[in-house]
């Protein structure tokens, strides 16, 4: 599914009307209907408020508004401004909903007043006061709409966009709604997976409002993948299969002060499909590595004081040569002696690399990069020193900051976090939509940087393995919430355990949904009959 920026379903709805020929008033009805539907979700019978502003945001609700009545709710229609101030679209649909009888406060009524100095309670609530082109905070008789919706006990179902939010950033400067359900248009937006817009819009859909499949089907610089893309792309064995052609996998981490680091990493490259799986460490953390992981051969290191000792580079190049990918970073520590260790270990190995945690640390203060194919997959600290500004910026803006990482580095990067980013050079952003905040505990990390270098070993593009991994790794952690039934709580080592149950439970999700979009049909045709 293509995701847009606000300019860019701009654009969408230009083309839509001027080059297929589609009434932007009928977009605007389909839209409305997409809205009724989510409202129907939250009730199937009451009393809606809908807020609505001046623009084509206030047609859609006013448009819902009517679609509502019709249906049997009792809708009252707060707008924002007087109907003089309505033009195109908007006064359109002003104009029809007041005909079929809803009814509309506008701000010069009294009873509008009354109304918000009263207002009563409602089974739902629609927010169609601004939509995606606004920008700023909300001000004026808008930000008093938005205060009154979020003070009434009423769920809130948003038109396209929350009110108050940046539809690029998700960042909301000022007052915002905070809905429990948002209907959104045509396509994905960059505000659903970001900052504010992470909690303010609540459960999200995205409504068919009717654009040609050949329009959106390379819109926009964004994309998720969907099961199908996924399944595709997980590791898979036949009976020709051995641990040599299944991916050999060199994890290179661990130090004394944290030998579990390279027991997660060495999990979550077994457990996502890995055929052999070495690991290159200090003693300290090769003990640890014995004792949960009997199945990995191990590589021992020189240290110095527990941290890996520069000239450990020299028997991890050796290793490496027998191997398919190397992962490297977590649990090295931040001591001088891992800098240089790094510094000689990117300059003698070219090689299909994950880079994470430590090594990240130290990649800014190298001259050296690593040789041959990387993936990064720094969390918004780590881009932070990446790239030179601070986390609040890089958080700010996500999709802007994963692509100049990717194009500073000239690698691909996997920013972490809340709907993982993946970027390469040139290559339009992927949104991993798989995980929850289960997965927020130490070490997860280190599973799926482990699972990344699974994929990688196995010969796949950079940028496609580490979306294929991600996919995984958060829909893993999904597993284990449901098994679960809890947001925190989860071990590092149990996501890694459910790693070898995605496929599956992936398949069976694809399979459930093809069976009732035929019994759908199905009904649909027995009813014709």
């Amino acid at each position: 599914m293509r995701i847009v920026t606000a300019a860019e379903m701009k654009e969408l709805d230009r083309r839509a009307i001027e080059e297929y020929g589609i009434p932007s008033l009928d977009l605007m009805e389909k839209a409305a209907t997409c809205l009724v539907r989510a409202v129907m979700d939250e009730a199937d019978e009451g009393s809606v408020l809908a807020l609505c502003g001046p623009g084509n945001n206030g047609g859609d609700g006013l448009a819902a508004a009517r679609m509502l009545v019709a249906e049997g709710f009792a809708v009252t229609v707060l707008l924002a401004a007087p109907p003089t101030k309505l033009t195109g679209d908007a006064l359109a649909q002003y104009r029809i909903a007041v005909e079929s009888g809803v009814r509309v406060l506008s701000v010069e009524d009294k009873e509008y007043e009354r109304l918000l100095e009263s207002p009563g309670e409602w089974d739902v609530v629609v927010d169609a006061l601004l939509g995606t082109g606004a920008r700023g905070a909300p001000a004026g008789e808008i930000e008093r709409l938005v205060s009154l919706a979020n003070s009434l006990p009423s769920p809130t179902v948003s038109a396209d966009i929350p009110t108050g939010l940046d539809c690029d950033t998700g960042v909301a400067e000022g007052a915002h709604i905070l809905a429990e359900r948002t209907m959104t248009f045509g396509l994905p937006k960059p505000f659903l997976f970001q900052n504010d817009g992470l909690f303010a819009s609540g459960e999200w859909f995205v409504g068919d409002i009717g654009f040609p499949e050949e329009l959106v089907e390379n819109a926009g610089n964004a994309w998720m993948p969907d099961e199908m893309w996924a399944m595709g792309r997980f590791p898979t064995r036949t009976r020709l299969s051995h641990k040599r052609n299944s991916g050999v996998v060199l994890v290179v981490a661990g130090s004394a002060a944290f030998p579990g680091a390279a027991v997660l990493t060495a999990q979550g490259a077994l457990r996502s499909g890995a055929g052999l799986v070495l690991v290159a460490s200090v003693p300290e953390a090769l003990d640890a590595v014995k004792a949960h992981l009997p199945e990995c051969p191990l590589v021992a290191l020189p240290s110095q004081d527990g941290w890996m000792a520069p000239d450990a580079a020299d028997t991890v190049a050796a290793a490496a040569e027998r191997c398919d990918s190397v992962a490297v970073g977590p649990g090295l520590g931040r001591e001088p002696c891992v800098r240089d260790f790094l510094k000689r270990l990117f300059s003698a190995v070219e090689t299909r690399w994950v880079v994470d945690a430590d090594a990240l640390f130290w990649l800014p203060e190298l001259k050296t990069r690593p040789r041959g194919v990387a993936v990064l997959t720094p969390h918004e600290g780590e881009a932070a020193r990446l790239s030179g500004l601070s986390a609040d910026a890089i958080r700010a803006a996500r999709f802007a900051s994963v692509r100049t990482l990717a194009e500073k580095y000239d690698q691909t990067v996997l920013l972490k976090g809340a709907y993982s980013l993946i970027a390469s050079p040139g290559s339009d952003i992927a949104v991993n939509p798989t995980g929850n905040p289960i997965l927020a505990t130490g070490g997860t990390g280190d599973v799926l940087t482990g699972a990344i270098a699974t994929f990688l070993a196995l010969g796949g593009p950079p940028y496609e393995t580490a979306l294929a991994a991600a996919y995984m790794h958060g829909a893993a952690g999904d597993l284990v919430a449901d098994e679960l039934d809890a947001s925190a709580g989860a071990l590092a080592s149990e996501i890694a355990a459910a790693l070898p149950l995605v496929p599956s439970a992936v398949f069976d999700s694809m399979s459930s949904k093809i069976l009732g979009d035929n019994l759908e049909f199905d009904e649909e045709d027995d009813s014709e009959d």
